[in-house]
Formats: C-alpha cells, sequence, structure tokens
C-alpha cells in the first residue's frame, strides 16, 4: 500500500486520514488472513517528516498450543510510526554509531510515496500471540508430575535408575 504524500508535506501540521481494507499475503510470517485487514489512519506533517497513527483489525487463523485445534482470533493493532526524510535522522552505513530513536523510523522515499505494506507487515507479526490458546478453560499439556511429586504407578525412564541410587547415597 503505497500513499502520496507531496500536499501532506507542502504544510507543518497540515494532517490527512484514510481508512481501506487490503488483502496481502503473509503466509510466511505465519499470518494466515481470515479477513482482509482494515486500516484506519491519521498522517501529520511533523517538519521532519510524517507521522503515522492508527490501527489495523483482521483476524488471523492459528492453532492451539494445548490441543493442536486450528481457531480463529481478532488482531487489533495500535500503529504509531514515524517516516523522516533521508537527511533528516537517518544515519548512513559505515562505522560504530550509538542508536538512538531517530534511528528506528522508516524512510520517506525522494517521490514523497509512504510505503505501507512494511509497516503492516512489522506491526501484525509483532501482535501474533506467543502462545495462542482458543479458551482459557482448554486444559494444558502436562509434561510430567508437578515439581516434588511422583505419579502413582509410574516408575520413570528407565535410564535415570542409576542417578537415583546415586541422590539416595548423598541424602542418607
Amino acid at each position: 500500500m503505497r500513499i502520496d504524500v507531496a500536499e501532506l508535506l507542502k504544510e507543518i501540521g497540515r494532517t490527512s486520514s484514510l481508512k481501506e481494507e487490503i488483502n496481502p499475503s503473509y503466509k510466511e510470517e505465519g499470518l494466515n488472513l481470515q479477513e482482509p485487514v482494515k486500516i484506519k489512519i491519521r498522517l501529520l506533517n511533523t517538519g521532519s517528516g510524517i507521522l503515522l497513527t492508527g490501527t489495523l483489525d483482521t483476524k488471523i487463523a492459528t492453532e492451539c498450543v494445548r490441543c493442536l485445534k486450528k481457531f480463529t482470533i481478532p488482531l487489533h493493532v495500535e500503529l504509531d510510526e514515524e517516516f523522516m526524510r533521508k537527511n533528516k535522522g537517518i544515519r548512513p552505513h559505515g562505522g560504530e554509531i550509538q542508536l538512538t530513536e531517530k534511528d528506528f523510523v522508516f524512510a520517506l522515499e525522494d517521490e514523497h510515496i509512504l510505503d505501507l505494506e512494511e509497516v503492516i507487515r512489522e506491526n501484525l507479526v509483532m501482535a501474533l500471540p506467543l502462545k495462542p490458546v482458543c479458551s482459557k478453560a482448554c486444559p494444558p499439556v502436562l509434561a510430567g508430575p508437578p515439581a516434588g511429586k511422583a505419579c502413582k504407578g509410574v516408575k520413570g525412564d528407565p535410564r535415570w535408575q542409576k542417578l537415583k541410587g546415586i541422590v539416595k547415597k548423598k541424602g542418607e
């Protein structure tokens, strides 16, 4: 998604708003979109660049980490990104430098075009839950008995039996 901001750059403090739906494909990032991404943004000319604020809303298909059931979850992302002119705050590569907040902005192209593709992709990927769970009632997967407790009738892994003898000798 590309936006021409030439008119916006003519006056500091000028704003512009945009609502749109797009259908990107981010399968390689693990984003299985189930509906278009609804974009609602506001652009502000700050003098040194463009401040983009707004929201992204969509639904994605994912898999529960507990029961492995497929389910759909909504994603709501708050946007707050800055685009700066290349000669205003974006440093050239080479040598060691101390990174500042100004180093983590997007470049505003010379043609005064904002390319929102990377902004949208990054923000959606960052909004993905690390361990999606289909419901609070979904039972957790237990790897073994709770610490300090043994399951009745379970002898354990026979490869560890020799170590049990060592622990008993030390504790006696």
